[in-house]
C-alpha cells in the first residue's frame, strides 16, 4: 500500500467526521481497518517472495507425496497380504526340528559326556481343526478387505479436500481481485467527484456519498485480503508445505459442460471401482467359508513322518527311532460349544453378506445423487453466465449514463456492484461444476490425474488401470 493511498484514506476519514454522516464507531473501525494492512518490516520482505503457482493436477501429485496417511497405506496393505499368506500356507505339511541332550546314570555309563538325541517330524493335517481355519482364513480376508478398501478411499477423500481448497483459493483470489479493481474505481471516482464539485457541476452530498463508497471499497478489500490469506494457509496445510509456502493457483478456466448417463456410469463402475470390486470378491469367497463350517464336528486327522529319539506323542516318549503316525481325534461331547462356534461363524457370513450388499445398495444410490447434483451444477453455470454477461451490459451502460449526467451516483454504483457479484457468482458456478464432476469421477472410481481433469466424456471411455477381478 502506497503512502498516497494511506493519505487519501486519512484524508477521507477526517473529512467523514467533519460531515458527520458516519458514527464515531464506525468511523474509528475503518482507519484500524486501514492500518491493519501496513506491513511490518519482516512481512514485507516475506510478501516480497515470489508466489509458485499449481495447477489442480500438481496440487494432488504434491498432496499425495507429502501425506502421512497415504505414505502409511502401502504399510497396512502389506501387513494384511502377509496375513492372508499365512492363512494360505496352513494347508501345507509342518516341518520341525529337535535336539535333547540327555545326561543321567544310564547315559553316562554309555557316554562320557551325556548324549545329544535330535528329532525331526513333519506333520500334515488331512482335515478337521474347522475353528482354527475358519478364524485365521476369516481374520485375513477380512484384513485385506479392510486394507484394500482404505487404500481405494484414502486418494479419493484426499483429492476431494484438495481440489475444495484449490477452488476456495482460486475463488479468494478472484475476490481479492475485484474488490481491488473496485477499490482503485472507487478512488477514481472520489477524484472525479472532488473535481465536479469544484466547478459547480455537483452538490456537496455527491461527493459525500464518493468519500463513503471509497472508505467502504477499502474495507471490503481488505476483508478480502485476510480472507485470501486465509484460504492460502489451508492450502499449504492440505498440501503439507512448509509454513509460509507462497503459493497461487492457475485461473479459472471455462467450464466444458456434458452429460452422463446413469447406466454408462454403472457399466463405467464396474470396470474402475476398486471398492465395489472388493466386495464383490469377499462375497464370492463366502461360499468356501460355509463349506468350512460344515465341517466343524468332523473329527480331526493329521499324519505325521518321524526320525530319531527324541519324539513322543501325548506324554508318551516314541518306541520307534523312525516311521508314520496316523492321529485322529474326536470329540464326543463339549456341552454344545462346537455347534454354537459353527452358529457364530454362520451369523458372522449372514452379517458381512448383508453389510456388503447394503453398501453397494447404499453406493450407488449415492452415485445417482452426485449424478444429478453434476447436471444441476452445469444448468447452474448456464443459467449465471447468461446472468453476468446481462449485469456487465447494464454496468457499462450505468457507467456511460453517470459520465453524460444521465442517472446518478448512487444508481451507477448499484449497476457496478450488481455486475461484480454477478461475474462471482458465475465463477463460483464454475467451481461447483467442476468439483461435482471431480466427486462423480473419484466416487466412481477414478483416480488417474488425466482423467480426473478430463473436462469432456471421454473419460468414461478410458480402459481401467488395473485389472479388478482378481
Amino acid at each position: 500500500m502506497g503512502d498516497v493511498e494511506i493519505q487519501d484514506r486519512r484524508d477521507c476519514w477526517m473529512r467523514l467526521r467533519r460531515s458527520k454522516k458516519i458514527s464515531g464507531l464506525v468511523g474509528a473501525l475503518m482507519v484500524i481497518l486501514s492500518f491493519v494492512s501496513l506491513p511490518v518490516d519482516g512481512a514485507g520482505a516475506a510478501s516480497e517472495q515470489p508466489a509458485e503457482k499449481y495447477s489442480l493436477a500438481k496440487s494432488f501429485e504434491v498432496s499425495a507425496s507429502n501425506s502421512p496417511f497415504i505414505k502409511n497405506l502401502p504399510l497396512e496393505t502389506l501387513a494384511a497380504q502377509l496375513t492372508s499368506k499365512n492363512a494360505d500356507l496352513e494347508k501345507w505339511p509342518a516341518l520341525s526340528a529337535s535336539v535333547a541332550y540327555e545326561i543321567g546314570d544310564v547315559t553316562l555309563d554309555q557316554y562320557e559326556y551325556g548324549r545329544l538325541i535330535p528329532y525331526l517330524n513333519l506333520t500334515q493335517d488331512l482335515f478337521g481343526k474347522v475353528d482354527a481355519q475358519y478364524e485365521k482364513k476369516w481374520s485375513a480376508m477380512t484384513k485385506k478387505m479392510a486394507a484394500e478398501v482404505k487404500v481405494s478411499t484414502a486418494k479419493r477423500d484426499l483429492y476431494l479436500e484438495v481440489a475444495a481448497k484449490y477452488y476456495k483459493l482460486l475463488l479468494a483470489r478472484l475476490k481479492y481481485d475485484q474488490e481491488g479493481k473496485s477499490f482503485e474505481k472507487s478512488h477514481k471516482d472520489l477524484q472525479e467527484s472532488k473535481e465536479k464539485f469544484a466547478k459547480g457541476l455537483i452538490a456537496k452530498v455527491d461527493v459525500v456519498r464518493a468519500e463513503t463508497n471509497f472508505s467502504y471499497s477499502s474495507m471490503k478489500h481488505l476483508a478480502a485480503e485476510n480472507e485470501l490469506d486465509y484460504a492460502e494457509v489451508e492450502f499449504i496445510t492440505v498440501l503439507n508445505l512448509p509454513r509460509g509456502t507462497k503459493i497461487t493457483t492457475e485461473d479459472l478456466q471455462e467450464a466444458d459442460l456434458y452429460t452422463v448417463e446413469f447406466d454408462t456410469l454403472k457399466e463405467y463402475v464396474k470396470k474402475n471401482n476398486t471398492e465395489l470390486a472388493v466386495y464383490d470378491r469377499v462375497l464370492g469367497e463366502l461360499p468356501k467359508f460355509r463349506e468350512l463350517v460344515k465341517r466343524i464336528n468332523w473329527p480331526t486327522v493329521s499324519v505325521a513322518a518321524f526320525f530319531g529319539e527324541g519324539g513322543s506323542w501325548n506324554g508318551t516318549k516314541d518306541q520307534d527311532t523312525y516311521g508314520l503316525r496316523l492321529t485322529l481325534t474326536q470329540s464326543l461331547y463339549d456341552y454344545g460349544i462346537t455347534n454354537r462356534k459353527g452358529e457364530i461363524m454362520e451369523l458372522e457370513m449372514k452379517t458381512l453378506e448383508s453389510d456388503l450388499t447394503a453398501l453397494r445398495s447404499k453406493y450407488l444410490r449415492s452415485l445417482e445423487l452426485l449424478l444429478m447434483k453434476f447436471h444441476h451444477a452445469g444448468l447452474e453455470v448456464q443459467q449465471f453466465r447468461k446472468q453476468a454477461e446481462q449485469d456487465m451490459k447494464l454496468a457499462e451502460l450505468a457507467q456511460r449514463s453517470y459520465e453524460l449526467g444521465l442517472t446518478s451516483f448512487t444508481e451507477m454504483l448499484q449497476s457496478r456492484d450488481s455486475a461484480q457479484k454477478s461475474e462471482y457468482r458465475y465463477a463460483e458456478s464454475q467451481s461447483r461444476y467442476v468439483m461435482a464432476e471431480l466427486s462423480l469421477k473419484l466416487n466412481a472410481g477414478e483416480i488417474s490425474s488425466d482423467a480426473l481433469l478430463d473436462r469432456t466424456p471421454g473419460w468414461l471411455k478410458r480402459e481401467p488401470a488395473v485389472n479388478l477381478s482378481n
